[in-house]
């Protein structure tokens, strides 16, 4: 009997994506026995083409494009009690598959568990504007050394979770209509919309389960960072995330624009160089109520304001 199905979903990433699957299958807590390592190929046809993977490692294509229906493939091809999902980015810690079933065997009530994921930068120097916190932007998440229930605060990452497989049986699968398609846009909140299904109480956070999420010098960049920030604004309000009303996020906005210098005040607020990490802040802060606001359509409460 399959105990754990690994499942890495891989978009044109060829060659982080082997590195990703020979982290699994060369770990000292994979056993090939209890154990099967599936990757995902969902680059599309034009761009797509053959790569070497770990012998371990068995390949499944989706036309479908998209991470959701990707998951979902990888769901369907899999037959482990626990189903987890890695990046194509992310790199495992060598103690990873025996932390994911241990995490479990130590919560009964966990339906779903996210590990602790940290950046691996592919260069020491950061912005000036760079802080600690904007690394959950990045998919990078430590909530302490303890296994417990995410608190109302916190989350875990898709790029280091795992599920048991009665959770598909029960709540569905992941929403198509939500999470990345290739480049074309950062829209997220597959997760969240299924962890919704399933009741945050039974999301834990299991600290053994450690991946490190690569992150390249073109991520760390303004402009990256001020998209990530927008469609996260849009994939809050299609999965009914949003924790402010359009008022708030007014206020927020004409916060910002006070505190803001004069010569950027107005639009030029959500696009010059902060000089930094404060300035940084009020200015993701801005990006993520104007992208609110431009997804309710402005409502009239908002502009009263």
């Amino acid at each position: 009997m399959i105990e754990l199905s690994v499942i890495i979903c891989s978009y044109n990433r060829y060659k982080l994506a082997a590195e990703s699957a020979a982290a699994v299958a060369t770990s000292s807590s994979f056993d090939g026995g209890r154990m099967e390592l599936i990757v995902v190929e969902n680059t599309p046809p034009a761009h797509r083409r053959k790569f070497e993977l770990h012998d371990a490692a068995r390949m499944i294509v989706c036309d479908e494009p998209g991470l959701s229906h990707a998951r979902n493939a990888g769901i369907a091809a899999s037959s482990g009690k626990i189903v987890a999902f890695v990046d194509d980015d992310a790199v495992v810690s060598d103690k990873w598959c025996a932390a994911v079933l241990a995490g479990f065997d130590a919560a009964p009530s966990a339906a779903i568990g996210g590990g602790r994921t940290v950046p691996r930068f592919t260069s020491a120097e950061r912005p000036v504007w760079y802080y600690d916190e904007l690394a959950h932007y990045l998919s990078c998440i430590d909530w302490g050394t303890k296994v417990h229930p995410i608190e109302p605060s916190q989350w875990i990452v898709g790029a280091n979770m795992a599920f048991r497989r009665e959770v598909f049986d029960q709540a569905g699968y992941f929403d198509p209509a939500l999470g990345r398609k290739g480049e074309a846009s950062l829209l997220s909140n597959e997760e969240i919309a299924m962890f919704k299904r399933v009741g945050r109480e039974n999301v834990y956070y299991f600290p053994d389960m450690l991946a490190e999420h690569i992150i390249p010098d073109d991520r760390i960049s303004l402009e990256w960072f001020r998209k990530r920030v927008f469609w996260q604004a849009v994939s809050d309000v299609l999965a009914g995330e949003v924790y402010k009303s359009p008022a708030q996020a007014a206020n927020d906005l004409y916060e910002m624009v006070s505190r803001a210098p004069a010569d950027v005040r107005g639009h030029r607020l959500l696009s010059y160089a902060p000089a930094t990490p404060e300035a940084m802040k009020d200015q993701l802060v801005a990006v993520y109520a104007q992208g609110l606001l431009m997804a309710w359509g402005f409502p009239p409460d908002a502009m009263k304001a």
